[in-house]
């Protein structure tokens, strides 16, 4: 679809919305009454709809700046990948400076003092404005979606729907604790010198490790069996028009990794031959009538290098993601919006958060913390921030300050607390929708029961006992 016809949708939307919006939140109760304190606030800075204006403008210019054409596959990966990432951008940072700023701004103009007068209002202030900064997300979302949904052409122009794709992996790469235990009683009686200097942790983690190089490579010559279980009903659901596609991605090692070997992939009434080099992903389509009871087996044998001068004695898989079965389930719109939808889930938190943070803190200090705590979410953590110390380590002076003790053991707490929020991280699918991925709606409402309703609900109860617990002024001494 054209940008000329989406575009202006996509402003009618964003402006559609505010204007229902208002409608809604000005005939509810009490809390829909703190809900629209929290839109007039909104409107009287016009923060929403110049947010909404930025948000597609950089959508609309995102093509343009990037230089790509939807309809290339690739292309339309990184345009995917781009403009998920812009539309997460503008909507977690508007709702965090929302939600830090609103309760600041009351309590320095003395309307929270005033408002707390009337009993029971101080347990639904939070919550109300909780509930008015999900729905300027979801304002922003919705024409971002539409936007997305809207490039995506084919080669004729036309709009666009392509299926997505379910990732399968191989069976033989799951080392289970059952066989870990199997293979150090093995060793134990072959070596007991070799595995007996080993404590019990240790000898787990070198048999752990042996046992999944043995599953990810097969020799020169031999052949390795892959066995896929697929969910249920995903074939019969495909249409006739998708096919299955095995994706490979084999290493050679260092000394081969110029040189090209072969691979044959049979099945039952099925053989292909196949040209690998190193670290280069490959694909062939495997035929829908292999699967049996849901199950697909597949043999894979390495038959050497093409050139018979030179021998590789092995090949080995990378990871577990090194050999996929890509099996079609869904459609891009609805990957999308499933994304989206934990993108909602997300702000849901952040904005929970950032208003439990500014019942206690000023607008630059909750910004810069809840800015912290963004960054050290999608990083994985305070890398860096803090070293391991051993008996060969080389300690600067510098460093046994007490200032340096404590800037260490507030990254170690925080990284402790972003490792307990894995929901974020998890939560995060835009790189699975620019590839093409299938995302399952379990996970989508597991998320958004974990980050908008657990965290977010904790969040809000801390928030509300320390506003409740609070001495408020009315702003009578200015």
């Amino acid at each position: 679809m054209s940008l000329w016809i989406s575009t202006p949708v996509a402003l009618l939307l964003l402006w559609g919305l505010l204007a229902a919006l208002q409608f809604v939140v000005r005939r509810g109760g009490s809390l829909a009454a703190v809900t629209e304190v929290m839109v007039a606030e909104v409107w009287r800075r016009r923060f929403l709809p110049i947010a909404g204006l930025i948000l597609i403008t950089g959508l609309v210019c995102l093509p343009f700046i990037l230089g790509v054409d939807s309809v290339d596959p690739d292309d339309r990966r990184t345009l995917l990948q781009y403009g998920q990432g812009w539309t997460g951008l503008v909507t977690l940072a508007s709702i965090l400076v929302m939600g830090c700023s609103t309760l600041a701004d009351e309590r320095s103009s003395g309307r929270l003092g005033y408002l707390s007068l009337r009993p029971g209002l101080s347990y639904r202030w939070l919550p109300g404005k909780w509930l008015g900064m999900i729905c300027s997300a979801m304002i922003l979302l919705i024409p971002a979606t539409w936007l997305l949904i809207s490039q995506i052409t084919d080669p004729e122009g036309r709009w666009d729907n392509p299926s997505t794709v379910l990732p399968v992996s191989a069976e033989q790469f799951s080392v289970t604790a059952e066989d870990v235990e199997f293979f150090l009683l093995l060793k134990l009686e072959e070596s007991p010198l070799e595995w007996g200097q080993y404590s019990d942790e240790e000898g787990r983690a070198r048999a752990r490790q042996l046992l999944q190089r043995e599953a990810r490579s097969v020799a020169l010559g031999a052949t390795a069996f892959l066995d896929f279980t697929l969910p249920e009903g995903v074939v019969s659901e495909s249409d006739s028009s998708d096919s299955m596609r095995l994706s490979l991605r084999p290493a050679l090692g260092k000394a081969h990794r110029s040189r090209v070997a072969r691979l044959r992939v049979s099945g039952e009434d099925f053989s292909r031959d196949l040209l690998v080099t190193n670290g280069q992903r490959i694909s062939l389509e495997i035929p829908s009538g292999l699967v049996r009871n849901d199950k697909l087996s597949l043999e894979v044998k390495f038959l050497g290098a093409v050139a018979e001068e030179v021998v590789i004695p092995s090949l080995y898989w990378i990871d577990r993601n090194a050999v996929e079965l890509q099996v079609p389930k869904g459609t891009f719109a609805e990957s999308l919006i499933r994304s989206q939808l934990l993108l909602l889930a997300r702000s849901a938190f952040v904005a929970a958060l950032s208003l439990a943070v500014s019942t206690f803190l000023g607008f630059p200090v909750a910004t810069l913390l809840v800015f912290c705590f963004l960054l050290a979410a999608t990083g994985g953590g305070f890398v860096g921030a803090f070293e391991e110390t051993g008996p060969q380590t080389m300690v600067d002076p510098r460093q046994e300050s007490d200032s340096r003790k404590v800037i260490d053991l507030l990254a170690l707490g925080g990284e402790k607390i972003v490792h307990s929020l894995r929901d974020w991280k998890l939560s995060s699918r835009a790189e699975q929708v620019s590839a093409g991925e299938y995302i399952a709606g379990q996970d989508v409402w597991g998320g958004v029961f974990r980050l908008a309703g657990v965290w977010s609900s904790l969040a809000l109860l801390i928030g509300s006992f320390l506003l409740s617990s609070q001495e408020k002024s009315t702003g009578d001494d200015r």
